[in-house]
């Protein structure tokens, strides 16, 4: 498909965004990134509480809304099953991707490389953040309520765009989308799937809010690059001397776990940045002396290993990535050694750790009402041509 037809069509058309208001609940893959990540650093800059949950909500929302969700063949792993797309191909339509894939969540129209956007997706992407600031502008000329959630969510709405233009990469063009790699369990929409175009997707959105926030005129103080970093690093890597990926729904608790405990120690360091209006829920974690015990009989056979005692944060995956991502904890991390005749004690953690989080908000997703107006464009022959 020649990308001609597809920048006319997204120039020559209109979509609206009606905020009806009402919430829904809903498990989206890649909540971790859309929601979790996107109001702990809109949180960051300044944003507030509850301008930082609609942030993020509207970012989640694009992937839940009727009018702005991906097409059930665009990934197996929101609600579609083998099943049904084989019955769905057996009706006689024609398997492909929708503009909605194009215009929300950032597939290519047309062939892309891995880790690089085409530049018809960097033009609608511009196009979004216009929007975004054109209703910026508005909100602070307006100082209105109205005014400014809608541009909180043009803000989360491109956002989704953003963050989805990265894993999304490689796959323009793509009939199916990444419905294959969803089958066999190597998801794009997993931030560690790919570490190098993850820390771009995260980079990038870090970037845009801090743009977003010195266009809103906020002012407050914000963490330093290396406490940013250390947010996206829990996100992103593996634990040390962990080979294997860790499976996807533990990867997402240590995921909101890292993200609660980290938005828990922005907090106490800048206070400024909290909505004192809104209670923080938080809550205490204490990892105890991990101790392990060697036994060696003598005479019958090799040394037979046994755990004593044990605590661990969610799993020990998630606790070796706390320690690796935060220097804080690492440093209280002093393994010994003890021998006894013929035992030798392990213990991983010499101390007791106690840990704060602050629970984040649950999601309250904005429900839109899309408006598509398409002005009429002659294009080349060449155009739209398969």
């Amino acid at each position: 498909m020649a990308s001609k037809g597809f920048r006319h069509l997204i120039h020559k058309s209109a979509i609206l965004f009606t905020l009806l208001g009402g919430t829904a609940h809903c498990f989206a893959y890649s909540d971790d990134t859309h929601y979790t990540a996107s109001f702990a650093i809109a949180l960051a800059f300044g944003f507030g509480w509850e301008q930082s949950l609609l942030i993020a909500s509207a970012n989640q929302a694009v992937d839940t809304n009727v009018f702005t969700k991906p097409t059930i063949h665009t990934g197996l792993g929101r609600g579609a099953t083998s099943n049904e797309v084989r019955q769905f191909e057996k009706c006689g339509a024609s398997l492909g991707l929708s503009l909605q894939d194009y215009y929300f969540h950032c597939f290519s129209p047309v062939a892309d490389k891995r880790g690089e956007r085409s530049s018809v997706v960097e033009e609608h992407l511009k196009s979004l953040e216009a929007n975004a600031n054109e209703l910026i502008d508005n909100s602070n000329s307006q100082k209105s309520a109205e005014a400014t959630t809608r541009a909180l969510v043009a803000i989360g709405i491109y956002l989704h765009c953003q963050q989805d233009s990265w894993s999304h990469s490689s796959y323009g063009d793509h009939a199916v989308g990444h419905i294959a790699d969803d089958i066999i369990g190597q998801s794009p929409d997993e931030l560690p799937r790919y570490p190098t175009i993850s820390r771009k997707a995260l980079a990038e959105t870090i970037d845009k809010l801090e743009r977003f926030r010195e266009k809103f005129g906020l002012k407050r103080p914000t963490p330093t690059k290396e406490e940013l970093g250390q947010l996206v690093n829990a996100l992103i890597d593996e634990p040390a001397g962990h080979n294997k990926t860790i499976p996807v729904p533990d990867r997402k608790i240590c995921n909101q776990k890292a993200t609660e405990y980290w938005v828990a120690r922005l907090i106490k360091a800048y206070p400024e940045l909290y909505d004192q209006s809104v209670p923080a829920d938080t809550y205490e974690y204490t990892i105890t002396p991990v101790v392990y015990e060697t036994v060696y009989e003598l005479q019958k056979g090799p040394p037979q290993p046994r755990v004593v005692a044990e605590s661990y944060l969610i799993n020990w995956p998630c606790q070796e990535l706390f320690a690796k991502a935060f220097p804080e904890i690492r440093a209280k991390r002093r393994p010994d050694t003890q021998s006894f005749h013929n035992i030798t004690r392990t213990i991983d953690w010499a101390d007791p750790v106690h840990l704060s989080f602050v629970k984040l908000p649950p999601e309250k997703l904005p429900l839109f009402k899309v408006q598509l107006s398409v002005n009429p464009v002659f294009n080349d022959k060449s155009d739209y041509e398969r």
